[in-house]
């Protein structure tokens, strides 16, 4: 969840297979639930089209 103002939240779990499920509130703050289907799960071991793996070298 988070709220729903901050599309950068939102984008990430969008990106991720996660879809809006609806409003709630918590701790009086309106936040949006977002949440992913067994069926919108990749399987073990499977490509996942959205992650980018990038190696990074520290500087040393």
């Amino acid at each position: 969840m988070t709220r729903p103002d901050n599309a950068r939240s939102r984008a990430v779990m969008a990106r991720c297979g996660l879809t809006q499920r609806g409003e709630i509130e918590y701790h009086g703050w309106l936040q949006v639930h977002y949440a992913i289907d067994r069926s919108g799960w990749p399987r073990s071991g499977a490509a996942l089209p959205w992650m980018e793996i990038r190696r990074v070298n520290a500087a040393g």
